[in-house]
């Protein structure tokens, strides 16, 4: 692993949900475009991130969910 594999490696998640600042993205973009291991391991999380992404638009539109997740979601707002 690179010196730059270690900076970027625990960026990779945050990255792929879009939670980096501009400096932060443009550092972990660049360094993905050199190095395809990281690579390897930020397309093993993109299933993850449109999984979540399909849970949030599921609990938005279905009460019944939202309700049954609401003791460990505590973020999940009422409606």
């Amino acid at each position: 692993m690179s010196q730059g594999c270690a900076e970027r490696r625990g960026d990779l998640g945050a990255y792929a949900i879009g939670a980096l600042d501009r400096r932060e993205r443009a550092a972990t973009r660049r360094h993905l475009a050199v190095c395809a291991a990281c690579r390897a391991d930020y397309e093993e999380l993109l299933p993850v991130r449109d999984w979540l992404a399909a849970v949030k638009r599921h609990l938005a539109a279905c009460p019944a969910c939202r309700d049954a997740c609401r003791d460990f979601l505590p973020t999940v707002p009422r409606r």
